[in-house]
């Protein structure tokens, strides 16, 4: 699905998409992402708003360009290229991409805190 669908879909489920509150945050979700061995990207709330990239639920930055949450050469600064995934085959860190490319959700529920939902099921840690 979309970014727009995704979002949508984790807001169907009283959630929204993942939008991490610290450096420790995302680490402890990147490691229980890569423990599970799934094979697959995800949609997060990093998204490019007035040219600036942040964390959509709390407005934090990601860090600056090719560090912190990103991946080496992300963002990338194409045209177009507003939403972001956790990649898979870079270790769940960010990359930017078109907000049309087919990807599923990464869903958190605001309460209980540390529950995510990848569709079909959730993910507890």
């Amino acid at each position: 699905m979309t970014w727009c669908d995704a979002r949508m879909d984790c807001m169907a489920r009283g959630a929204d998409l993942l939008s991490v509150t610290s450096d420790v945050h995302f680490g402890e979700v990147r490691n229980y992402l890569k423990s599970l061995g799934l094979q697959q990207d995800f949609y997060v709330a990093l998204k490019k708003v007035d040219n600036s990239w942040m964390w959509l639920l709390d407005g934090r930055s990601p860090g600056a360009d090719h560090s912190g949450d990103w991946y080496f050469n992300s963002p990338s600064g194409e045209n177009g290229f507003d939403c972001a995934m956790l990649a898979q085959s870079y270790g769940y860190l960010a990359v930017d991409m078109p907000c049309d490319k087919i990807i599923r959700p990464l869903c958190q529920l605001h309460a209980p805190p540390g529950v995510l939902y990848v569709c079909g099921g959730d993910i507890r840690f």
